[in-house]
């Protein structure tokens, strides 16, 4: 008898899929093998996981320094564009990336008028 049951991870990925500004994900293992995308080609999915986990290797690494000792490591990162934002985040062997727009104001975004005009 076949199993009706979907698998909660697809049921996840579909509403994110389904969400205000949402343009590309890309999840991986942690050694950059891509197991799903969507938004972009196969060949981009593997530079966008690649890069990415670089750069979470990298943050890592960065913040060992600065948080106290026993505090965690990092799990996500956030970085913000002019044009999109990217979103990173690890749990145990396994990455996702995300890209969004900002087709509308996230709610606790506050605007920084005038924040480059220090001078």
């Amino acid at each position: 008898m076949a199993d009706k049951h979907e698998n909660p991870a697809d049921v996840l990925l579909h509403e994110l899929v389904d969400m205000p500004g949402f343009e590309t994900y890309v999840v991986c293992n942690n050694q950059g093998i891509v197991l799903k995308y969507v938004g972009m080609e196969y060949e981009r999915a593997v530079h966008t996981a690649t890069v990415c986990l670089n750069m979470m290797e990298k943050s890592k690494v960065g913040m060992a320094g600065l948080m106290p000792p026993g505090d965690g490591e990092v799990e996500n990162v956030r970085l913000k564009t002019e044009k999109y934002e990217l979103i990173m985040s690890q749990m145990n062997n396994f990455t996702m990336i995300v890209t969004q727009s900002f087709h509308q104001k996230h709610e606790g975004d506050e605007e920084e008028d005038g924040a480059e005009d220090g001078g």
